[in-house]
């Protein structure tokens, strides 16, 4: 299994960036993880190129010059669409103490407060989060997805996904039962864990609200993709967001933001597709004027499939920044 990519926006993301000094290439990839970018940095290619000093040529020095520019360039990017960590706290921060004009109930509140500071616990299953993903794809039934997270430890990568530890609990040899290429389905693992206690999130579509009972907890494996995912025991393909929080939408289409989203030009800054040209906005945070959530699904367009996202992003002066995105790379950019 390839070591993700991603995490909170795995598909705006990507920066293959590949230096050659003589016989040697090397490549590296931007990786965000819990919403901090690991892209490589100008002086390790600077370092790259001194320790390779006897083969280093002009053309060799201008080909650096070339990827530091385009590290700093791409950088800069994603800084602007996707606030690191510290920048994205202080920005909710902002939000709840200035932006929030209304919330009589203090549901958008605390969902945002817990956006905040667990969304990226992944201690926590994936139904106890302030936000989940939910599509329709592998098996065919609509599922919140939960993705198999990779925790860089000395300098190697283990997973990390509550999901699995609790499948690991009642099945110790899953690695030797689970079947590739299909989802997986242990019926038992919900109903031993929560003693038949039904266990329920709110649902979105684009057009309202509902609560949804989880059925059963699935793993899908294959070359490049693994996830865990919640079945309902209610279908309804029309879903695309799940919370534990009682959030407050206005349910709508907001066509200038579509257009921003789907302008956004990533050209020389990926290598794996992205969704923001098929991007649109369902609903926003009522009360708020700037926070909107988006949702892309499957398509398949000249031989280039799209990633299915989901995302709540705030734009201000008509600027874009993902405050939380997840998607589902059925594209196999794990794999590159």
């Amino acid at each position: 299994m390839a070591v993700s990519k991603w995490k909170i926006i795995k598909y705006l993301a990507p920066l293959a960036i590949v230096i050659t000094v003589g016989l040697i290439a090397k490549s590296w990839s931007t990786k965000v993880v819990a919403g901090e970018s690991s892209i490589i940095h100008s002086d390790k290619v600077q370092n790259e190129i001194a320790d390779n000093s006897s083969e280093v040529t002009t053309e060799n020095l201008i080909q650096g010059n070339y990827i530091a520019k385009t590290y700093s360039h791409c950088d800069s990017i994603y800084k602007s669409l996707i606030p690191r960590e510290e920048s994205r706290h202080e920005l909710i921060d902002y939000i709840i103490q200035n932006a929030i004009q209304s919330d009589s109930t203090g549901s958008n509140n605390r969902f945002l407060t817990a956006l905040k500071e667990e969304n990226e616990n992944y201690n926590l299953l994936a139904f106890d989060r302030p936000l989940q993903g939910i599509y329709k794809i592998k098996d065919k039934s609509t599922s919140i997805i939960a993705d198999i997270h990779w925790k860089e430890v000395a300098e190697s990568y283990i997973k990390e996904s509550a999901e699995l530890d609790l499948i690991k609990k009642y099945h110790p040899s899953i690695d030797t039962i689970v079947e590739s290429n299909k989802v997986n389905f242990f019926s038992d693992v919900l109903a031993s864990e929560f003693k038949n206690v039904e266990r329920t999130v709110y649902t979105f579509s684009n057009i309202e609200k509902k609560i949804s009972s989880i059925n059963e907890l699935g793993l899908y494996k294959d070359e490049c993709l693994e996830y865990t995912n919640y079945t309902f025991k209610k279908q309804d393909s029309t879903l695309l967001i799940g919370s534990r929080y009682n959030i407050d939408l206005e349910f709508k289409t907001f066509n200038s933001i579509d257009t921003l989203l789907n302008n956004i030009k990533l050209d020389g800054c990926k290598d794996c597709p992205d969704g923001l040209e098929n991007m649109k906005t369902f609903a926003k945070l009522k009360g708020v004027d700037n926070i909107y959530f988006t949702y892309s699904n499957y398509v398949k367009k000249k031989g280039l499939p799209h990633l299915p996202s989901r995302a709540l992003i705030y734009v201000d002066n008509e600027k874009v920044k993902f405050l939380w995105i997840h998607e589902v790379d059925l594209f196999g950019c794990a794999c590159l």
